[in-house]
């Protein structure tokens, strides 16, 4: 499952669960095509419910490459002030290492609760972050 909403202009919520097909991924791509291209800063919350929800389908790979070097690359380095991706704690301590930065050029990073991206968010860009996750199917957030 793959859905997302716009919690503000400046926050986008991506919410994941469960495996993704191909279609579905690339529908995700078709939706930051469409934030991307208002042209305003955002933070993009990545919101992955479940270790399935994590693995890419076949095919994924290739799609997201040829999109970021089709100009998602830029625009992502031009449009989002930051990128938060919330994972399972299982998923969580594999991760943790992994650069948002480096793959996408923008600050961000891998957490384990909204209010660990939070506190990252306000300490490191010197913003409040708010977020309510309250209509989120996370069980991570509750």
């Amino acid at each position: 499952m793959f859905r997302y909403r716009n919690q503000t202009d400046s926050i986008v919520l991506f919410e994941f669960a469960g495996p993704q097909s191909l279609e579905e991924h690339i529908y995700s791509l078709k939706v930051w095509n469409e934030q991307l291209s208002r042209n305003q800063p955002f933070v993009a919350i990545r919101l992955f419910l479940d270790e399935a929800s994590l693995i890419h389908p076949k095919g994924a790979a290739k799609e997201t490459k040829r999109w970021l070097n089709n100009g998602a690359s830029d625009a992502i380095k031009h449009n989002v002030i930051a990128m938060i991706n919330i994972v399972p704690e299982k998923s969580h301590k594999k991760m943790k290492n992994m650069s948002v930065e480096t793959v996408f050029g923008v600050p961000g990073g891998i957490f384990q609760s909204i209010q660990e991206a939070q506190s990252w968010f306000n300490t490191t860009l010197g913003h409040k972050l708010r977020v309510d996750l309250s209509s989120s199917t996370n069980p991570l957030t509750t």
